[in-house]
């Protein structure tokens, strides 16, 4: 089986995919939604963290983890009040388990968010 290199968010009710978001290299590992908003955060095998606007279906952020290996697990923290986005996430690569906490700032997905 080929690996996903698309990110696919699905209608689980009529079950159909609703959006596709395209741009990874290698797999999809981990995907996370920002709450109460249009925007998701994925991981994949490429080493790379994608911050995307759901309803324009474009990555409007990325950042390439060096030496981390795949992306396996994200967790997205943050700030009330206004965007402060960090996200933890969590690699693979020769047998060992790596952290890295990225912080983002505060980008500009107020057009993202419900």
């Amino acid at each position: 089986m080929a690996p996903v290199v698309s990110l696919l968010l699905w209608d689980l009710r009529n079950k159909q995919i609703i959006c596709e978001l395209r741009g990874h290299e290698q797999g999809v590992s981990s995907a996370k939604f920002l709450s109460n908003s249009n925007v998701v955060v994925s991981g994949s095998k490429d080493s790379m963290i994608k911050v995307w606007d759901v309803n324009r279906k474009q990555c409007f952020l990325e950042k390439r983890l060096s030496g981390m290996g795949a992306v396996t697990d994200l967790n997205i923290l943050e700030e009330r009040g206004h965007l402060d986005l960090q996200i933890i996430a969590v690699g693979w690569k020769e047998k060992k388990i790596l952290k890295e906490q990225v912080h983002l700032g505060s980008p500009d997905i107020r057009d993202g968010m419900e």
